[in-house]
């Protein structure tokens, strides 16, 4: 958690793991993240989903990809029973069970900003004309003083 907290800090990016079977209830889907499970739910071959909505009033862009459970998923989300107790002490409630090699477990969520999205784009976007307009400056100048060296040369040649 930590990690993700740093992430945020760093970026103002939401980052999560949601499913529609959590075992802990923070990584309970949001109605867009439900979507988005619900279709790779319909299509294994989805890689990821996206979208723009509006969280709290703001406007955000939405990216989620699918995580399907692995071999070493199995040790705490397999039959209810077999999954180690400190985990069913500290979720009692919990509903992220029963799992078989290969479902689909859930999804990484990332909401970005717009406004922020925006303004990094912006920032590139000056960033790289700023970059373009001094390398076509030097390349004109470049060209021009080559285009007068050789004119000079052809002048000085005809005068010869």
């Amino acid at each position: 958690m930590r990690l993700v907290k740093k992430f945020y800090d760093a970026t103002g990016y939401q980052l999560r793991q949601v499913s529609s079977k959590y075992r802990n209830p923070k990584n309970k889907p949001d109605k867009f993240e439900e979507e988005a499970l619900l279709e790779f739910g319909k299509d294994g071959n989805l890689s990821e989903y996206k979208g723009v909505d509006k969280i709290n009033g703001q406007k955000v862009l939405r990216y989620l990809i699918p995580l399907y459970i692995e071999e070493a998923c199995l040790k705490c989300h397999s039959a209810k029973e077999t999954i180690p107790n400190f985990i069913r002490e500290e979720y009692p409630e919990d509903k992220a069970t029963d799992y078989a090699f290969g479902d689909l477990r859930g999804a990484i969520s990332v909401v970005v900003p717009i406004d922020r999205a925006e303004a990094e784009i912006k920032g590139n976007l000056i960033h790289m004309t700023i970059v373009t307009t001094v390398g076509l400056t030097f390349l004109v100048t470049f060209i021009a003083i080559a285009i007068n060296i050789t004119i000079k040369k052809t002048e000085k040649s005809k005068l010869n």
